[in-house]
């Protein structure tokens, strides 16, 4: 089935590439997302979130999606930036350095001397880019244990 002039092609609900330049025009769209305000836990000890919730100064950690930071005590700067779809999962796993950022923190950083915070949202992926991108614009560097971010690209060009 051919698309009619300035109409984009379908297949199964989804659009196709542009075959001619001026095909590009009609694909345009501009996104507004409404802002999405944040309620961050208080910095918690990297040990007392590896008790047990039930034991005596254990921390519950919510199942939702959300994003996270991990932070040396002696510093505001957070030393990694992470998003998950079940916080309390990536928590665990992230605190036993099962997790390669959480490996190379330990690796680095005694627990005693981390903190980790935690927000719910709904758009972890989307909460984390933005996290990212203000890093890397009030440090011009990504967080020590953060992969390569596209920001970093921006900031230094």
């Amino acid at each position: 089935m051919a698309a009619a002039a300035g109409e984009m092609e379908r297949t199964h609900g989804r659009g196709r590439l542009p075959d001619r330049e001026e095909d590009v025009a009609v694909m345009k769209q501009t996104i507004r997302i409404e802002p999405i305000t944040l309620s961050w836990t208080k910095w918690h000890d990297w040990t007392t979130l590896r008790r047990r919730s039930n034991s005596p100064g254990g921390v519950v950690i919510t199942t939702a999606s959300g994003v996270y930071q991990v932070r040396c005590v002696k510093s505001s700067e957070p030393i990694y930036i992470g998003c998950t779809k079940r916080l309390w999962r990536r928590l665990k796993v992230l605190l036993r350095g099962k997790h390669k950022p959480g490996f190379k923190i330990l690796k680095s950083h005694r627990p005693s001397t981390l903190q980790v915070r935690w927000a719910e949202t709904k758009r972890p992926a989307c909460i984390e880019e933005e996290l990212l991108d203000r890093f890397v614009r009030e440090y011009k560097r990504r967080p020590r244990y953060n992969s390569f971010h596209r920001a970093t690209r921006d900031a230094t060009s």
